[in-house]
């Protein structure tokens, strides 16, 4: 194909070799130029100058700890304490619900997960209907021990009865063998009378004998023979008597022997009483196991606590002798398991302080005590382990929730007894001039990093010591032996970190020697 304009016609193959030859090596050359310029710009701009002074070394007294006396380190989990609790499953079941899941707090009591329970309570209506009819079965033994009781009280009123009986029969004996005697005295004094009678009134016609005296003679008689009359006809009224009374007491002495009967009837009532209690006992407790077999068909927290693991899903199937359910822990009891190299082992002992850090939670510290200590030694780790008690304080309580079972931690225990001495050793000072931003102990000073040919500005944060001559002070730490300080601090503009210049050392005017800055003994 060609393209013509103005009569010149130029082909499509003429214009690509003309641009791959000519405008990309130009514009490659271009594009390194550009960047070349970039990247020397710094080279290019002049540094600006700046005053720095070297720190001056001088001695400090410092408490320094014998090495044998410091701290243990350590790496460890966090773990519950003192242990997890397992909520185990107390009788073999399908998991038909699970209303927990891991990371859930829980309550005494809440429910964690269901089993299936239709036959359990199918068992537990039957053993109630069973309880109910020993119940009444009971019921009825104790109506017939009561009754033979009751029969068995009743014998000591027959026995008085008896006696009563046995009295009247000797009564109307007496009277029957009474009755003949009587009759025949009864006779003696009628004829007697009948015969003064009969005498007397011969007497009265010759004087001998009043009429008076055979009258009363006469009825005296007549009253006799009426007294005969009435015994001879009392003779089968006290007959009657006798057989009534002999009837009576045998009466009474067939009832009287009856009494061993009812002794040995109240012993079988007695007897059947206690076998129903028993049987009334056996249904209960066979009740009382159905319903513990329905009541464990729900899995219950033991504690206030968080699910730390659930082993189980609907349709699972577990058992007294399995894997329990579900393990929880307490958030506010919680450990940390670390190993101690066997060398530091002798320097470990239960209630020493220990400073945790545990990098998933912003690097915060707890405080934490040594509560046990293993007695054997892992020989394959030459570790021995041991148990930290994390501590609750207030200033962990916002952090103490984000602890977790199983993170990681560094431990730090401390050791026993800090033996701690007084020694010399080299430090720095630096003019005060050279200060900014001051904070109490803390402060900031800018320093120089040689580049090439020129320095670099550095910020460095230090901590302050002790004064020592007008215009110089101590600096425990942050700066070290040779290290330049930048005195242009008025100049803020050209105090940028990285920024580029030329240090030009100089003496601090009020510079005295370093003997003048050894501090007091």
């Amino acid at each position: 194909m060609r393209y013509s304009s103005s009569g010149f016609t130029v082909s499509r193959a003429t214009l690509v070799r003309v641009v791959a030859r000519t405008v990309v090596p130009l514009g490659i050359v271009g594009g390194a130029l550009v960047l070349l310029m970039y990247t020397s710009r710094d080279a290019l701009r002049t540094a600006p100058k700046i005053r720095v002074t070297p720190v001056v070394l001088v001695a400090t007294m410092a408490r320094v700890q014998d090495t044998t006396a410091s701290g243990i380190l350590a790496a460890g989990w966090i773990e519950p304490a003192p242990f997890a609790t397992e909520i185990p499953a107390l009788r073999s079941g399908v998991v038909t619900a699970i209303h927990a899941l891991e990371g859930d707090s829980v309550h005494a009591g809440d429910l964690l997960c269901s089993l299936s329970s239709e036959h359990e309570q199918l068992v537990l209506r039957e053993r109630e209907a069973l309880l109910q009819a020993a119940e009444a079965e009971l019921a009825v033994a104790t109506a017939q021990r009561e009754s033979a009781q009751l029969a068995l009280d009743r014998g000591i009123e027959l026995k008085q009865i008896r006696a009563e009986r046995e009295a009247q029969l000797a009564e109307a004996e007496a009277a029957v063998r009474l009755l003949p005697d009587e009759i025949a005295e009864t006779t003696a004094l009628r004829n007697a009378a009948d015969d003064e009678r009969t005498r007397k009134e011969k007497l009265v016609e010759t004087g001998g004998a009043s009429l008076g005296e055979v009258t009363r003679l006469a009825l005296r008689v007549a009253a006799l023979d009426a007294k005969l009359h009435a015994l001879n006809t009392e003779a089968p009224a006290r007959a009657a008597t006798l057989r009534t009374a002999q009837e009576l007491l045998a009466l009474a002495t067939a009832d009287e022997a009856l009494r061993p009967a009812a002794r040995i009837t109240l012993a079988e009532r007695e007897e059947q009483l206690r076998a129903r209690v028993h049987a009334r006992d056996a249904a209960r407790a066979l009740r009382d196991m159905a319903s513990l077999a329905v009541e464990r068909s729900e899995i219950r927290a033991a504690k206030d606590a968080v699910v730390l693991a659930r082993r189980v899903n609907i349709g699972s199937t577990v058992g007294p002798n399995g894997e329990a359910p579900f393990v929880l822990y307490e958030p506010t009891r919680l450990q940390v398991r670390c190993d101690v190299p066997l060398k530091d082992a002798a320097r470990l002992a239960v209630g020493q302080a220990a400073e945790i850090r545990i990098e998933s939670t912003r690097d915060e510290m707890y405080r934490g005590t040594v509560a046990r200590i293993d007695p054997v030694a892992d020989i394959q780790k030459n570790t021995v382990r041991c148990k930290i008690v994390i501590e609750q304080t207030a200033a962990n309580a916002q952090a103490q929730p984000l602890l977790r079972p199983e993170m990681l931690v560094r431990v730090r225990i401390e050791p026993r007894s800090a033996d701690a001495t007084s020694a010399t050793r080299e430090g720095v000072a630096i003019p005060t001039r050279a200060i900014i931003d001051r904070n109490g102990s803390r402060a900031s000073v800018w320093t120089t990093q040689p580049d090439g040919a020129v320095s670099r500005l550095v910020p460095r944060e230090v901590e302050l010591g002790a004064e020592r001559a007008p215009g110089w002070i101590e600096v425990l730490s942050g700066l070290a032996a040779g290290d330049r300080v930048v005195l242009d601090t008025g100049e803020r503009a050209l105090l940028v970190e990285g920024s580029r210049v030329q240090p030009e050392e100089v003496l601090e005017p009020n510079s005295v020697e370093p003997s003048q800055l050894e501090p007091d003994a």
